[in-house]
């Protein structure tokens, strides 16, 4: 579990200064007022259920308390992490069929070994919000920081999964979705 300092730097927007908690999801930043973040903790067992939306993934238990889990990646329209590595090991097992190499297949079995394994470490962000906790899986927190250059409002499209503004990272220039109003 990862507790976040108030004494990191701070970003201004829309008058009001807060600190960002970033994190990627396959290929794309996403910010979350620091406020709002509970927990960064490793991602647990997974409980099943009916999937009533198709981004819920389930519960989680988090000391005690029961959490729905949103797949950050189905939300914002990208395969899951699980998915995408299923995929993967298709595509080995073709390559495998059709490769008859000995070596070419041992190696196809680490990779998709060693991709199975990185599924497994991803990260569950928990934002509590005023009247419930929601669990984020994400693939990793790329920063705690600060978000100063303003870059350009989001496209319709992004506004309908939450995302306030699109700002630029100081650090390197990537370009972060500011989810602002929570539409989980």
């Amino acid at each position: 579990m990862t507790d976040i300092g108030t004494s990191e730097a701070t970003a201004q927007v829309d008058g009001v200064t807060s600190l960002w908690v970033i994190v990627r999801s396959n290929k794309n930043l996403f910010g979350f007022d620091a406020n709002l973040v509970g927990k960064m903790i490793a991602l647990s067992k997974v409980t099943h259920g009916p999937a009533i939306i198709n981004y819920m993934a389930g519960t989680i238990t988090v000391r005690g308390a029961v959490i729905p889990l949103i797949d950050l990646r189905v939300y914002s329209g990208e395969p899951s992490a699980d998915q995408e590595v299923a995929d993967f090991c298709a595509l080995m097992d073709q390559r495998t069929a059709a490769v008859e190499l000995e070596e070419m297949v041992g190696l196809f079995e680490d990779i998709k070994k060693a991709s199975r394994e990185a599924s497994r470490r991803r990260i569950t962000l928990v934002l509590e919000l005023e009247d419930r906790a929601l669990a984020l899986d994400i693939d990793e927190v790329v920063a705690v920081g600060n978000i100063t250059k303003i870059d350009v409002s989001p496209q319709r499209q992004t506004r309908n999964i939450g995302v306030s503004r699109i700002e630029r990272r100081d650090k390197d220039d990537a370009l972060v979705l500011l989810m602002g109003e929570l539409a989980f």
